[in-house]
């Protein structure tokens, strides 16, 4: 049996999903870790009984690899992947492609060259609930025409991840999974983006760590978005996932509605009525759906296949986000004084 044999650049928490992934994949072979924390990258590999190289050019040339994931910040995710593709690796690159469209095209314009076999990490298109949910809407006669996706976290952007030059903060940490989502469920692309955002707990430097986008597609069709990290940890239970909220929407057409309550329960509607489902998983990996990403990456450099989400997905969540941003700073009517609005103040 032919094996994948891949390397890790990031040795993070994301890389140890991806490990415990890739482990019961019986046609990948994970050999080489390297992290800028020295220790971290020879802990990890201690921990799995692979090797750890001292720098990412080095993992980069060795003719040993079949592929490479990329696990690190934000910022440095398009010269990496754009690195790998030189050497000639096929890659896996977490999400986003970048922090800005000009990175994004410059990884899209050297992939498509070099015809190189390179997926992107929206892994929540691949959880088992959001797989059931899209599969249901698809046999419906009419097509989706609304949608709203809540997509929130425990707080973690008073980190690298909500700083604007490494993380791109809610926008690209959060939003880039949400407007992937968007874009799958709805089965079409968003071309209009509105925005706004808010500072309610994050202090400077960290960027807004709040923010609520609008979505149209050309069809008129509309997807609302929020965004947070406030929530408590029970709310997310990302240690097990089981019945966590991180991820609710709401998807109708005419006459149909799906809802996905957690990703261990969704809601179909219909004219006969309502039809609950429980999806059951075996471990987190499954729930989140790296397993089933991880699955699909490996068969595609297997088979010499495109992934899917590839770099043009990839680069178009990062138009979207992008615009955003751009509009959140931006877009903001104030309503004018009205009596009816200073009597409602009075809430009590």
């Amino acid at each position: 049996m032919k094996q994948v044999r891949i390397g890790f650049i990031g040795c993070g928490e994301i890389a140890e999903m991806h490990r415990e992934a890739l482990a019961r994949i019986p046609e990948a072979a994970l050999c080489a870790v390297h992290d800028r924390d020295t220790g971290a990258a020879e802990a990890f590999a201690a921990r799995e009984g692979v090797q750890a190289v001292g720098d990412a050019a080095a993992l980069l040339a060795d003719a040993s690899l079949d592929a490479v994931y990329i696990l690190t910040r934000h910022d440095s995710h398009p010269e990496l992947t754009m690195r790998a593709v030189a050497a000639g690796k096929a890659v896996f690159c977490e999400k986003p492609l970048a922090l800005t469209v000009a990175e994004a095209d410059a990884v899209v314009s050297q992939v498509e060259s070099a015809g190189a076999t390179v997926m992107v990490g929206f892994s929540h298109r691949w959880d088992p609930v959001v797989r059931r949910a899209k599969a249901w809407a698809d046999r419906q006669a009419t097509p989706p025409m609304t949608l709203h996706v809540s997509f929130v976290t425990s707080p973690f952007l008073e980190s690298w991840a909500g700083l604007p030059d490494e993380g791109g903060g809610v926008f690209h940490c959060l939003g880039s999974h949400a407007v992937d989502l968007a874009q799958y469920l709805m089965g079409r692309a968003f071309t209009r983006v509105e925005a706004t955002q808010a500072r309610l707990r994050l202090p400077e430097p960290y960027l807004p760590d709040t923010a609520a986008l609008l979505l149209q597609a050309d069809d008129g069709a509309l997807a609302s978005v929020l965004l947070h990290d406030h929530a408590p940890v029970s709310y997310i239970q990302y240690d097990t996932g089981e019945d966590s909220h991180l991820l609710r929407a709401e998807l109708f057409g005419d006459g149909w509605a799906v809802v996905i309550d957690s990703l261990s329960r969704l809601r179909c509607y219909d004219a006969q009525g309502c039809h609950e489902v429980a999806v059951r998983c075996d471990s987190r990996i499954e729930r989140f759906g790296i397993l089933a990403e991880n699955q699909h990456f490996v068969q595609c450099v297997l088979q010499s296949a495109p992934p899917s989400p590839g770099v043009r997905d990839g680069a178009s969540v990062v138009a979207l986000i992008e615009t955003a941003a751009k509009t959140a700073q931006s877009r903001w009517g104030r309503i004018p004084q009205h009596e009816a609005i200073a009597a409602a103040r009075n809430w009590s």
